[in-house]
């Protein structure tokens, strides 16, 4: 979505002076109600405008929810800490010496249903995922699926499905069955179960993508452990944490007590795809370091310059 640079409260004193002085526009006449509509959404593009300088186009397709750029892929925000702190947390005491920072862990977003409070966290999302796709790696689970919520219809009473229950969503009805980021439609018409334990189990299931309709992962969280440089069984776990084919529900699931990450890293037969990107991840990290490289020696030859000009 379109960056205005503006702080968030800023943002909003804009829109709310707007509205404190056009009152009349939000009372509703009937006929003229889309009219009044149009000219407060106009108003605040303008208002924003004069704020700062920024296209009356982009701003007025940011208020009204449309991208501001279209490309033929979808990408999908990976906060890839908060799965490692899972799977450090439900590891082998040994790996907490990978969580430098005390008291940290996932942060979640809380949703009410039902009178409860529950977590709404893709974490579990992963780590309670369908039989289905058991063994998938983290990083091809994210690529190619996608939550949705379940049809009325399919909604039960009772606690939670068998793992191995998944149901039609071809059916026509009324009932919105598009995707809760409402951005990609799913190939498959079958929407699958989480396991017993997720706290949305029983109206949220996951659908399968395909083709075009995967997403890229975009990841955020800190920077990734590197290959050649820095902890290496801090790396081993990172790399299997996202790769391991058989995939993962705890941090147990990727090894041996008695292995190290060198040794269960060393012995993995990783998919060709998932080892051109942790190869395509080291040659990121050759280009920034290139550029440091370059731009401490273009400092040295000016200051040498600067000296024999003295």
């Amino acid at each position: 979505m379109f960056a205005f640079g503006l702080n968030t409260h800023t943002f909003f004193d804009t829109v709310r002076t707007v509205l404190e002085r056009n009152s009349t526009l939000l009372i509703d006449n009937g006929d003229t109600r889309m009219d009044n509509a149009r000219r407060l959404i106009s108003k605040i593009v303008n208002a924003l405008t004069a704020t700062q300088e920024t296209g009356g186009p982009a701003a007025c397709a940011y208020l009204l929810g449309h991208p501001d750029h279209y490309t033929d892929r979808m990408f999908k925000t990976f906060y890839w800490r908060t799965y490692f702190y899972r799977a450090v947390d439900t590891g082998f005491p040994a790996d907490k010496r990978f969580i430098s920072e005390p008291d940290v862990g996932e942060k979640v977003v809380v949703a009410k249903k039902a009178g409860s409070i529950i977590p709404a966290s893709r974490v579990n999302d992963y780590c309670f995922r369908p039989v289905r796709f058991a063994k998938w790696s983290l990083y091809d689970y994210l690529k190619k699926t996608d939550v949705c919520p379940l049809r009325a219809k399919h909604k039960l009473d009772e606690p939670f499905l068998t793992d191995t229950d998944h149901v039609s969503n071809s059916s026509s009805g009324d009932e919105n069955s598009e995707c809760e980021e409402d951005v990609v439609e799913p190939d498959s018409k079958d929407i699958y179960r989480f396991t017993s334990g997720h706290p949305s189990a029983n109206t949220h299931g996951v659908v399968l993508l395909r083709g075009n309709n995967q997403y890229v992962l975009n990841f955020l969280g800190g920077t990734l452990p590197r290959q050649e440089c820095g902890d290496r069984e801090e790396y081993c776990m990172t790399m299997m944490m996202l790769f391991a084919p058989q995939g993962w529900r705890t941090g147990k699931d990727l090894k041996e007590m008695d292995v190290t990450w060198h040794h269960a890293f060393s012995n993995t037969n990783f998919a060709p795809e998932h080892m051109e990107v942790m190869k395509n991840m080291n040659v990121l990290y050759e280009c920034h370091d290139a550029g440091m490289i370059s731009h401490h020696n273009d400092e040295l030859m000016s200051y040498a310059w600067r000296c024999q000009r003295a």
